[in-house]
């Protein structure tokens, strides 16, 4: 089943965000800095206070909490967790998309969402991308990964856990998934295979010769260099939608924008016809990156779902 949103057509239910926060570095640390409200300003915001890897945001929009964990080869991994005001043992756990990190504005937004709201929510990077273990980029090395996170929230007592990947994040939530996962919203997954090999040596300036001497192509974007391998463009070639997403027995919602260009939206189609109890809401006007989204759409969604599924 599947709806086309048209962007004014949705608002979605407590949409009011307080505060935006910009981050600036500070050496290794990264501070937190309160910025005029948008709408409704409390009377008495809370403080910001650092202790050790704590930060305590006002009380409004509950806690952040920077936290490490390791993966089953015992790699480092780093992310940000979101708490609410009140206790709950319901989570999302967030898988960003290919060559991304935790600290996309969206990304922190919709974290910061879905604790105003009661729930908690776990950004973090995966190996290979923003503070985590340094390696190349693979799919399965972010499968273990995620369900590296998946095991740390479990530790934590949360027993509610929510999935939410965004493009290849999207996929890597899909292999990761366990019949302990509740839900699983995806923002323009990949599902299907896909041969872009020639694409990203163009992208990139990189030769098909050196592609074969190196044995990898280095992606270089936000400042910082990607190491793609081989290995992952067979990865790529190998995803056989029918076969991994007949696995998924929990409830899913997919988002994708009218005029993605990257992962084609017939995908996403097809996958609702293989996952059950899911949803496909198709978002007028929108690319693969939700470019001219006010975020009232794919977050006021994202957030209604994950409240309807994590109860």
């Amino acid at each position: 089943m599947f709806q086309r949103r048209d962007r004014e057509a949705v608002k979605p239910a407590r949409f009011r965000r307080p505060f935006l926060w910009q981050r600036k570095a500070l050496g290794k640390e990264k501070l937190f800095l309160e910025r005029e409200a948008m709408k409704e300003k409390p009377e008495k915001p809370g403080r910001l206070v650092r202790s050790g890897v704590r930060i305590l945001l006002p009380a409004i929009m509950g806690m952040e909490e920077k936290v490490i964990f390791r993966n089953s080869k015992g790699l480092e991994l780093r992310g940000i967790l979101h708490t609410p005001k009140e206790q709950t043992d319901s989570i999302v756990v967030m898988a960003h998309g290919f060559c991304s990190n935790k600290d996309r504005e969206r990304t922190v937004e919709t974290a910061e969402l879905y604790a105003k709201n009661g729930m908690a929510a776990l950004r973090f990077d995966f190996g290979g991308s923003g503070e985590s273990y340094k390696t190349e980029i693979t799919v399965g090395k972010q499968a273990d990964d995620l369900k590296s996170a998946i095991g740390f929230v479990k530790s934590k007592g949360y027993k509610k856990i929510g999935l939410q990947g965004e493009s290849l994040g999207g996929l890597v939530s899909i292999l990761a998934y366990t019949e302990g996962i509740k839900t699983m919203v995806l923002w323009a997954p990949v599902t299907e295979k896909k041969n872009n090999v020639d694409k990203v040596l163009a992208q990139e300036g990189f030769s098909k010769e050196e592609f074969e001497r190196t044995g990898h192509i280095i992606k270089k974007k936000d400042g910082k260099d990607f190491v793609i391998p081989k290995k992952y463009f067979e990865e790529r070639m190998a995803v056989n939608q029918k076969k991994i997403l007949s696995k998924i027995k929990c409830p899913v919602l997919i988002l994708h924008g009218e005029k993605d260009d990257v992962v084609p939206l017939e995908d996403s189609k097809e996958a609702v016809k293989i996952l059950k109890n899911s949803k496909l809401e198709i978002i007028a006007g929108l690319d693969h990156r939700f470019k001219f989204d006010d975020k009232k759409i794919s977050l006021g969604l994202s957030l209604k779902w994950f409240k309807e599924h994590l109860k």
